[in-house]
């Protein structure tokens, strides 16, 4: 009896040692997948600030060859300034000067009667014009596809499919149109949006933003779109593109039965 008690006991208090040591590693369990789960949350927050820095980093590249280009017309038209005048053989000296003058008040007084005949009859062939005609600077676009999920904030839009293209002013490899010539300028975009997202989008020019447009579908299963319009004046090789504003919820929808889309043109 005193043995069978023993054993009895034995077999009581190995149990209890093994229900504990389960519980033990059950909270232990727990412990690890809460870190695990704060571990991921914090690699896609790292991820999304990533991606805004190399937008930043992209955005300054761009500013720097638009700067670069600026630069470099200044410089060649100022060359061509010089060349001009050396090919046009300005006076050396002020003597030189007063017998251009004498020599062509001469002339002109020899060939006013001729001049004005001939006006006269011109003006009566060819009206006079006002404005000079010059080509349109117009151009529309859209994306070939859908985008991919939760894009970063600052991530430019790439609208790689160019209908119209007047001008050359667009980009399709990069998304962003560089002013042919300076004026009044134009600029339309619609952005859909997939179920249950939310994209924020921004018109910007050289690096400054000139407007916005938001596409909500997140209260309910719907497809949603925001169109925005600016108007602006530009300067030759200013920069316009269109970015998201924030990180996006969901995708930018882009198919056969809703396009985003991105335009613009020269208004004056």
């Amino acid at each position: 009896m005193d043995y069978a008690l023993l054993l009895l006991c034995g077999i009581a208090f190995a149990m209890n040692s093994v229900r504990g040591n389960s519980l033990d590693f059950a909270k232990w369990q727990t412990k690890i997948e809460e870190k695990i789960f704060s571990l991921e949350n914090e690699n896609r927050e790292l991820k999304h600030r990533v991606d805004g820095l190399e937008s930043l980093l992209k955005e300054s590249e761009i500013e720097r060859i638009r700067i670069g280009n600026i630069v470099k017309r200044q410089q060649e038209s100022m060359r061509g300034s010089d060349n001009l005048q050396q090919d046009q053989g300005y006076p050396r000296n002020q003597n030189e000067l007063q017998g251009d003058k004498k020599s062509s008040n001469a002339t002109h007084r020899k060939c006013d009667c001729g001049s004005e005949h001939t006006e006269r009859r011109m003006q009566g062939i060819v009206p006079p014009t006002s404005h000079p005609i010059t080509e349109a600077v117009i151009f529309h676009s859209h994306m070939s596809q859908s985008s991919p999920t939760n894009l970063a904030a600052h991530h430019i839009l790439q609208f790689d499919v160019n209908s119209v293209n007047k001008g050359s002013g667009y980009h399709v490899d990069n998304g962003i149109f560089e002013s042919p010539r300076a004026g009044t300028y134009v600029f339309f975009w619609s952005i859909y949006t997939y179920p249950r997202g939310i994209i924020r989008t921004e018109l910007v020019v050289n690096g400054n933003v000139i407007g916005g447009a938001l596409a909500d579908s997140h209260p309910d299963d719907g497809i949603m779109s925001a169109t925005g319009v600016a108007m602006t004046e530009l300067s030759i090789g200013d920069h316009v593109y269109v970015r998201l504003a924030y990180t996006a919820i969901n995708y930018i929808l882009s198919e056969a039965d809703g396009r985003s889309t991105f335009s613009g043109w020269l208004l004056h």
